[in-house]
């Protein structure tokens, strides 16, 4: 996971900073609506079935075949019927032709990106994730590659949008490939299990429709209050946001979720300890990425987007930073919510969420444009962060957030000693961030013995079994 996380990570950083150099403010905004309401849809589309795909295979692997093809099938449904209503929505609220040929596009990817999640979601439940991590590298860098070839030849934004059809598509096929090697799977649809799915769904879709409405919401109203170039600029700083979501999708999605459901079906001792583990394993590199792009916010804009107008949007990114910090913190007390079976106080949750998110985008936007929009996710995260915090209060174990005490001290010291020297390079800066707060946490003790010894021997028993499967 992390060696195929550094491949797409790069990957796509190369992928943002071509769109931003390439389509400029406006195109970048009106492909990344496109893209907002592709995810939007999506989660009519998810249906709230991945999560229990996790959840069902991690307690049980022979359920698995049967599970996935009515996931399938439930998807490809909803696929079908959705894209249609997702293009009538778009005419409805009367964008451009730009615009429609866009969502009418990407759209397509409500098929293929819900077929990849199911069955990343049954890798993940099975706790084998090498085909699921080698798909994500070929979908990541067949789009970089493309995106830079496109460009280079002269094309433009929609063939970028039908590049990323084609990317998911492989990246659904690869999963599929190798999927009987983790699992047994019977591609006949299983009655009993379409029912299960069905019947468990509820609190799963709302909650994963309310989730998607303030995580997006905040674009729809940039864009139907102020112009593609002001969601260009919000969307710029929201991409370098979502590029660093890769530690939640490995630690808390990939990792911990399937663990932790199989705890939960023991004593909660050990589930208590795994919690702690995640959230320590999460703060120890998540603070200190807050806190850098914070500091660093107008250079890495430069870096990445060139001088082509998306100044605007590093003030944005430094109002994100604070809700990236939260969303790292959900992310594993989410899953933790999940594994324990309380999946209902969820919808509670998103539901106050999205009254707070949208009253207050509506009320801010008109004035503070991208600015607000992000002050509001930051806001609306670390309500979450409260709500969830009160809900596992009898399953947390305190002494957890030691280290988010400590990693945020590490972090001071190295905001201290990155702060007059702003104007060096941004990959100068990062090496003297790293440094400081490698240091800083040594000397706090961030990680203890115990847990390197236990990383040392995980990975050197890695490379053993490793050499011994291919000798």
């Amino acid at each position: 996971m992390l060696v195929s996380q550094a491949i797409t990570w790069t990957a796509t950083l190369i992928l943002t900073a071509a769109l931003g150099r390439h389509l400029g403010p406006a195109g970048f905004g009106k492909l990344y609506l496109a893209m907002s309401f592709g995810l939007l849809f999506g989660v009519l589309v998810e249906f709230g079935i991945d999560r229990q795909l996790v959840r069902a295979v991690a307690r049980d692997h022979a359920a698995a075949g049967s599970y996935l093809s009515a996931a399938v099938l439930i998807k490809t449904i909803l696929a079908v019927a959705l894209y249609p209503i997702m293009l009538a929505t778009v005419v409805a609220l009367g964008y451009d032709q730009t615009v429609e040929r866009l969502v009418g596009t990407y759209g397509l990817t409500l098929l293929t990106i819900g077929l990849s999640t199911s069955l990343g979601a049954v890798y993940q439940g099975a706790q084998s994730m090498l085909h699921a991590a080698v798909a994500t590298v070929i979908e990541k860098v067949f789009l970089s590659c493309a995106a830079l070839a496109l460009f280079a030849a002269g094309f433009g934004v929609f063939e970028i949008a039908v590049a990323m059809v084609l990317s998911s598509t492989l990246a659904v096929m690869w999963k599929a490939l190798f999927i009987s090697r983790v699992v047994r799977v019977s591609w006949r649809p299983d009655a009993g299990a379409i029912r299960a799915l069905l019947r468990s769904t509820p609190p799963f879709l709302l909650y994963g429709i309310l989730a998607s409405v303030y995580y997006r919401a905040d674009t729809v109203l940039l864009s139907l209050l102020t112009d593609a170039t002001v969601v260009g600029w919000y969307g710029a700083a929201y991409r370098l946001l979502d590029t660093m979501v890769f530690l939640p999708t490995i630690v808390s999605v990939a990792v911990m979720f399937p663990i932790l459901a199989k705890l939960s079906l023991g004593s909660r001792e050990p589930l208590r300890e795994a919690m702690g583990k995640g959230i320590q394993a999460i703060a120890v590199v998540g603070v200190p990425i807050c806190v850098g792009l914070f500091l660093v916010a107008d250079p890495v804009v430069r870096l990445i987007y060139g001088d082509q107008g998306f100044g605007p949007a590093a003030e944005a990114l430094r109002w994100l930073m604070p809700g990236l910090f939260a969303l790292y913190l959900n992310s594993i007390l989410t899953v933790s919510l999940i594994s324990v079976n309380r999946e209902r106080r969820l919808m509670v949750i998103a539901g106050l969420s999205c009254v707070l998110n949208i009253g207050l985008n509506l009320v801010l936007i008109p004035r503070y444009q991208q600015v607000a929009a992000a002050a509001v996710t930051s806001t609306t995260e670390l309500f979450i962060l409260g709500c969830l915090l009160l809900t596992l209060r009898d399953v947390l174990v305190p002494r957890a957030f030691v280290s988010v005490l400590k990693a945020s001290t590490a972090a001071a010291v190295m905001a201290i000693v990155l702060t007059p020297l702003r104007s060096l390079p941004v990959p100068t800066i990062v090496m003297i961030g790293v440094a400081v707060y490698v240091i800083s946490g040594y000397v706090l003790r961030l990680v203890d013995s115990a847990d390197v010894r236990s990383l040392r021997a995980a990975i050197i028993g890695r490379a053993a079994a490793t050499v011994g499967n291919e000798s």
